[in-house]
């Protein structure tokens, strides 16, 4: 219960870093996640029971913040929770259900091969959007941990397997590490010089790999329309000579089309730094 508060004092701290973003549902799953792991610790607490149905629930709602990052473009935000995190919710779910409906809450769960697996492939695609990122550990870790909990009520939990109170405090631990972790990366800006790379490694560490990849192929096509002379890659941009203001302005205006999608203009007017126009504009140019 202390690892809750704890991690609950962390989660709101976070709500300022993503302000101006659609990162906002992202943020709600979090108190999703924060409230399950409350939920089992005080039935535990309260009972004195063991209570897998909460472990199992707990697992699946620790994937949903994951599954909305990968739903956060407008429009589409505005219905990836009716359309897909729900319904996936309810199809994880599905297994727990019916073992409380047919033995109570407190009934031993059983979890088949194929749901392991297909949980297994959900929590893949989830934290796998985060690597090649600043949070790629952190996703990578708490993934694991949720898997554990998940494996902990599985047929084909290996022997020795650690137990689930073991593991919850893993996932408690990690819960707490992650949510730090995310701070630090999304509060403030990016340090790079460039400020065209300042913007790109921002929206890269928020939104992840997926969205980062389908941006950049955007941006390279009106790049080669437009006879940049830049390509953009997922470690920045790539000059072969420094860009005019007339080429910056060009990019600019792409970035700030593309992104219209995730971030309000505020959020990218704090990255390029459009309010100080005398600022030093810095570009690596490759040899």
């Amino acid at each position: 219960m202390g690892l809750c508060l704890l991690a609950g004092w962390r989660w709101q701290k976070l709500q300022s870093c993503v302000q101006g973003t659609t990162l906002v549902d992202a943020w709600r799953w979090g108190g999703v996640v924060l409230v399950a792991a409350a939920l089992t610790a005080g039935v535990r607490l309260t009972t004195g029971r063991a209570f897998p149905a909460g472990d199992c629930l707990l697992a699946v709602c620790g994937l949903t913040p994951l599954m909305a990052v990968l739903g956060a473009r407008r429009p589409t935000c505005r219905v990836w929770t009716a359309f897909v995190v729900l319904p996936l919710l309810l199809v994880l779910s599905w297994p727990i259900l019916t073992v409380v409906s047919a033995r109570g809450p407190w009934g031993k769960i059983s979890l088949e091969t194929p749901t392991v697996f297909g949980f297994g492939f959900v929590a893949v695609m989830a934290c796998g959007n985060y690597v090649g990122t600043r949070l790629m550990f952190s996703a990578v870790a708490w993934g694991s941990a949720v898997m554990g909990l998940w494996l902990c009520h599985a047929d084909l939990a290996p022997a020795g397997w650690p137990t689930a109170s073991t593991m919850r405090l893993v996932l408690g631990t990690v819960g707490l590490w992650a949510l730090w972790d995310v701070q630090r990366a999304w509060q403030g800006r990016h340090p790079a010089a460039d400020r065209f790379n300042r913007l790109w490694f921002d929206v890269l560490d928020r939104f992840g790999v997926v969205w980062a990849r389908r941006l950049q192929e955007r941006l390279n096509a009106l790049g080669r329309q437009q006879g940049w002379s830049g390509r953009l890659e997922l470690d920045g941009w790539h000059w072969t000579t420094a860009p005019d203001p007339q080429e910056q302005a060009r990019v600019e205006q792409a970035f700030r089309w593309l992104l219209r999608r995730f971030v309000d203009p505020p959020w990218i007017d704090a990255r390029l730094e459009t309010a100080s126009p005398s600022a030093a504009v810095s570009f690596a140019i490759d040899s």
